[in-house]
């Protein structure tokens, strides 16, 4: 069966050549938890393309400018991020289980760094 466009992960170097920016702005969205990422290595990670585009719908940098807005959409990523996670547990793919126990990974991490600025 082929991939659908969710199950499409892209690297920042590919970001980077998409959006024609340096990629170590892709690497500062998704170290200030802007960009949702899932870690495949101890220095790898890939962006869901569907993480890309709610990004840039949500206008890229001018979302990361409410805090309301930001965390109301890392507790959206939260979630969904949840529920991948338990239909995996449900299935049989390891694979798919170890995707989505990192996006859950990933998804934590952000809300964890959001409240803690709010809190700051």
């Amino acid at each position: 069966m082929p991939a659908s466009s969710e199950d499409e992960y892209l690297t920042v170097a590919e970001i980077a050549e998409l959006l024609k920016v340096n990629q170590q702005t892709v690497r500062n969205w998704i170290a200030d938890g802007a960009l949702a990422a899932v870690r495949v290595g101890p220095r790898r990670v890939r962006v869901r393309r569907t993480d890309l585009d709610a990004y840039l719908t949500a206008g890229a940098p001018a979302a990361r400018r409410d805090p309301r807005s930001t965390a109301g959409d890392a507790q959206a990523t939260l979630r969904a991020a949840l529920d991948r996670t338990l239909k995996a547990l449900d299935g049989e793919s390891e694979s798919e289980l170890a995707l989505a126990l990192g996006d859950l990974r990933s998804a934590t991490g952000r809300l964890s760094r959001l409240l803690n600025r709010k809190n700051d």
